[in-house]
């Protein structure tokens, strides 16, 4: 698994910071230089040595720097600190990664109960599938009195598929502002959403509401989406809108 920042990034950026210290010292303490014999004698390119054993050698106008010994605890100090806080970061990443790869939930299936397309109950809570949004059906509790087309047909194909798989699991994200909880639902191992917006019967809802920290499972429906023909039925949230009936109203 591919960590957000690779090492070889790190050493890159701690080796900056050397640098970075490095020339500091440099400009800080030459000031303080003082010129020394060149070690072959005579003249030519010759050092400058500061009361920091800062040496730089000068060769036809440039300045190389031949040995550091300036103050290095202090560098040290301060690149260790650096390399707490990019591992810090790396491991800030990898928490977002390893959501793909939690252990699945294993779900009986005699416990599966219908509801619409994007919507199953189970046990004595409701699982609502991430990432797909599926044409809706009456639900008159929500103020739906009527189907939306096609509505019908998603919530038989999600039963359908369900009861029919030898393995159903889930990874759960959170509960929604209805009390369903938020899953990705897998049967025999492929993404139950998958299933629905090949079949034509879900809009993909990642590039709304982002990948809710399953990086690599969002990738997959926005694949999905993008290699299946768009859906033959208006996304039901602009259909929600000209239907629902809210109780404010």
């Amino acid at each position: 698994m591919q960590t957000s920042l690779p090492w070889r990034d790190i050493m890159g950026l701690l080796y900056m910071g050397y640098w970075l210290l490095q020339e500091f010292y440099i400009k800080h303490h030459m000031c303080n230089a003082r010129p020394a014999r060149h070690p072959a004698g005579g003249s030519g390119p010759g050092f400058l040595v500061s009361k920091y054993n800062l040496i730089h050698y000068d060769l036809f106008g440039l300045e190389i720097d031949k040995l550091i010994y300036c103050q290095r605890h202090v560098i040290y100090l301060v690149l260790f600190f650096l390399s707490l806080v990019l591992i810090h970061c790396d491991s800030r990443g990898d928490e977002k990664e390893n959501k793909d790869t939690v252990a699945l939930i294993r779900i009986d299936k005699s416990a599966i109960r219908p509801d619409d397309g994007d919507t199953f109950f189970y046990k004595d809570f409701t699982i609502r599938i991430l990432g797909i949004d599926a044409p809706e059906i009456i639900h008159k509790e929500h103020g739906i009195f009527e189907n939306q087309p096609y509505g019908r047909k998603a919530a038989e194909m999600t039963i359908d598929i369900l009861r029919k798989a030898k393995i159903v699991e889930y990874i759960p994200f959170q509960n929604d502002k209805y009390g369903r909880l938020l899953a990705h639902v897998f049967v025999n191992g492929k993404l139950l959403s998958v299933h629905l917006i090949k079949a034509g019967l879900a809009y993909e809802t990642v590039s709304h509401y982002g990948d809710n920290g399953f990086p690599e499972l969002a990738q997959r429906i926005l694949k999905a989406a993008h290699e299946s023909p768009s859906p033959p039925f208006e996304k039901p949230y602009k259909w929600r809108r000209r239907h629902q009936i809210r109780k404010w109203k």
